[in-house]
């Protein structure tokens, strides 16, 4: 997803879904992007812990195999599913002990059975006629409203339902056809991140790990689709579920990951940057994940600030001005121990570069130690570093250009930390030499300048 030097402003970082190695399995759904993706004709898809022996699955297929081919029967079991979750007896939960539960549990699961082996050829056209996605926003929401889960009653099979709804729409979301019926479906995305909020009752006690990934996974896809983005984002409460989430050691490195991609993926919006650099808990939040032990975490908390470092020169000041300039010392921070991850360290330099501004550059300049490590990594000779030369050097000449004395010659700290800097610099190859040069030329020419 990087871009080149020249585009970085023009390109936000937007991640597709991914896979994570451990999670190569049967219940695998590919990239929208990969030639490979399908759907698969067994119940393997949907659930691969089935409780069903090899006979009973047999008998099921062969009783069921007209019906399945059939969008009709879809259409008639969503029929019946809708008038079921109508029924005052469909309390899920509230009323312990009646039958109605249960029924509408497997119902759910006969459903989402049907529909991928129907295949992907009719899949948005079957879901637009049965009105399926709002049926399963009805149930979602039935669920998570329910109070905690006790036995005998509202038992096991809700969960299991709700693992297969999860896992169903994760599927669905990888098709590029769904983004926008998904995104624009009343509830869809507040039900899926409902379920994985451990603010939530239900969710926080029943929820596994699993279906939080696969909830998180499908509202992420849909944020994939530029359009979604502003929506996604105004929905209460989402960026800061999806935050906590990526913030909560007790969820899973997987769940985390997602989180932060979805996170990612909504900062790639020009009118989401400006909400987002202008709140500060969720600015916060962002610089400590940019510390955070996993690195998948880490490397797309460093893609949202990319994005957000694209803003205009408003955006640009709030980042940097920060709590005093947090930002700055986490992005040197990362500079300066990231080389064991080429990616992290010139992604950090990129972020860097794009935050140098005349309105910002008082504010970096101020971070002591800021102008020796630009020029340290700009004095890099070795081949693969050729690109991040370049870019520490261009945010040196950036920085130092927009940098002045104060009234009646006053030398600020980020003045008096430049050219100190700079004067040391004896040992660095001729391109930063030649930056340093010209950085102490243009200040010596400057009339303001010449008490430093």
């Amino acid at each position: 997803m990087m871009s080149n030097d020249q585009k970085i402003k023009q390109e936000p970082v937007v991640m597709k879904s991914f896979i994570h190695p451990s999670k190569r399995s049967v219940d695998q759904c590919h990239d929208p992007a990969s030639p490979q993706r399908s759907y698969s004709t067994d119940d393997s898809t949907l659930d691969d812990d089935s409780s069903l022996t090899p006979d009973e699955e047999d008998d099921i297929l062969r009783r069921n195999l007209d019906a399945i081919m059939d969008s009709d029967s879809l259409k008639s079991l969503c029929e019946r599913l809708s008038a079921m979750l109508d029924t005052p007896a469909a309390s899920l939960g509230r009323l312990r002990g009646n039958e109605c539960d249960e029924k509408i549990n497997n119902l759910v699961c006969d459903i989402l059975v049907r529909l991928h082996r129907l295949g992907k050829e009719n899949l948005m056209k079957n879901v637009r006629n049965t009105g399926l996605l709002a049926l399963l926003v009805k149930y979602m929401d039935r669920v998570a409203a329910a109070p905690v889960r006790q036995s005998p009653g509202f038992g096991g099979g809700a969960d299991d339902a709700m693992d297969k709804v999860a896992l169903s729409l994760r599927c669905l979301s990888l098709e590029e056809t769904m983004w926008i019926p998904m995104g624009r479906e009343p509830g869809l995305p507040q039900a899926l991140m409902q379920i994985c909020n451990d603010d939530n009752q239900y969710s926080a006690k029943n929820t596994s790990e699993r279906c939080r990934m696969n909830a998180v996974w499908a509202v992420s896809n849909i944020a994939y689709a530029p359009a979604n983005r502003p929506l996604l984002a105004k929905m209460p409460g989402l960026i800061e579920s999806a935050v906590m989430m990526a913030s909560s050691a007790g969820r899973s490195h997987e769940v985390r990951g997602e989180a932060m991609r979805l996170i990612m993926n909504l900062s790639s919006d020009i009118t989401n940057k400006v909400n987002m650099v202008r709140n500060k808990n969720f600015l916060s939040s962002l610089i400590r994940l940019l510390l955070d032990a996993s690195p998948t975490v880490q490397t797309r908390a460093l893609g949202t600030v990319k994005n957000l470092s694209s803003a205009q020169v408003e955006g640009k000041v709030l980042l940097v001005s920060f709590k005093d300039g947090a930002l700055i010392e986490v992005l040197a921070r990362i500079i300066h121990h990231g080389l064991e991850d080429p990616s992290m360290y010139i992604k950090a330099l990129k972020i860097l570069r794009n935050l140098c501004c005349p309105q910002t550059a008082e504010t970096i300049g101020n971070c002591e130690g800021i102008f020796a490590l630009l020029i340290k990594e700009g004095s890099r000779d070795e081949p693969e570093n050729t690109e991040s030369s370049s870019v520490a050097r261009k945010a040196l000449q950036m920085l130092a250009g927009s940098i002045r004395s104060g009234p009646q010659g006053t030398i600020p700290p980020c003045q008096s930390y430049l050219l100190r800097d700079v004067s040391k610099q004896t040992l660095c190859n001729m391109s930063t030499m030649s930056t340093c040069a010209m950085v102490l030329a243009q200040h010596a020419s400057l009339r303001e300048n010449c008490f430093a």
